[in-house]
């Protein structure tokens, strides 16, 4: 985009305005907005957080309850021993650019196994979808479908190896998730753990 001052006509300022140029073509230019633009750029400059706002995907704005830092928890666990046992830990949640989420969970320690696993929450605008990405430090790697409404939050996959999908029900301080698995092609299916978030 040519960021240049010049004499750029009323269409060509109002274009540049539209998309997220116009603080640029202040702070170069000396432009004179009026109206919601001034209101827009007089924000941006007090406050970046606002701006930053703006310029959010707006689909992907819908996640911005999730960031934070969460105090983790992994209950009801088919594969810990003796039963009732409980893993403990954290996960950040945090925006990459605009329209990228990015969580990271660590687990146990001490006793337990230590654990890692990341996820990259985006969206296809095209397919009007939410995606994920999944990996671990097992070395695996992952894709979900996604969906978030209304509170429901569910990521899922039906992958060659075996079906999985996570289920949750999001609070503004807690979210309430368990994951599952289906090794028949989602015919029927087998809870692999309860994951408890608690914000920090």
């Amino acid at each position: 985009m040519d960021l240049s001052c010049g004499n750029g006509t009323p269409a060509e300022l109002r274009r540049r305005e539209r998309t997220g140029w116009a603080a640029i073509l202040i702070d170069r230019c000396g432009v004179t907005l009026r109206g919601p633009s001034l209101a827009l750029v007089a924000g941006a400059s007090s406050t970046p957080d606002r701006w930053d706002e703006t310029m959010r995907n707006t689909e992907m704005a819908k996640l911005s309850g999730l960031v934070g830092e969460w105090a983790t928890k992994i209950s009801d666990a088919f594969f810990l021993e003796p039963p009732g046992t409980e893993v403990p830990g954290t996960t950040t949640i945090e925006w990459l650019g605009e329209s990228l989420l990015v969580a990271r969970s660590e687990f146990g320690g001490g006793p337990q196994a230590r654990s890692e696993m990341s996820l990259v929450l985006g969206r296809s605008d095209a397919n009007d979808r939410f995606v994920a990405l999944y990996q671990d430090d097992r070395g695996v790697c992952r894709e979900f479908a996604m969906t978030f409404e209304g509170g429901h939050w569910t990521m899922t996959r039906e992958d060659p190896d075996f079906h999985q999908r996570f289920i949750a029900d999001v609070e503004k301080d807690r979210i309430l998730a368990r994951w599952e698995a289906s090794e028949d092609a989602g015919k029927s299916w087998r809870k692999d753990f309860d994951l408890t978030f608690e914000r920090a």
